[in-house]
């Protein structure tokens, strides 16, 4: 028996895959967070990163 090997050969610009492996990663975070805290625990979250970010930049003037 022969075997059939294929070979496929894309072409990207660069960046493009680290753009979009950063898309899945960040996708995945999402479903992950969604999970354990639920809608109402993601918006609270992101509340609270929200006023934390806002300290700290008033922090750094």
């Amino acid at each position: 028996m022969s075997k059939l090997s294929t070979t496929t050969t894309t072409t990207t610009t660069p960046g493009t895959t680290e753009f979009t492996s950063h898309l899945r990663q960040e996708s995945f975070l999402r479903r992950q967070a969604l999970a354990t805290f639920g809608p109402q625990g993601v918006l609270d979250l992101a509340l609270v990163g929200a006023i934390l970010g806002n300290n700290i930049r008033e922090i750094g003037r």
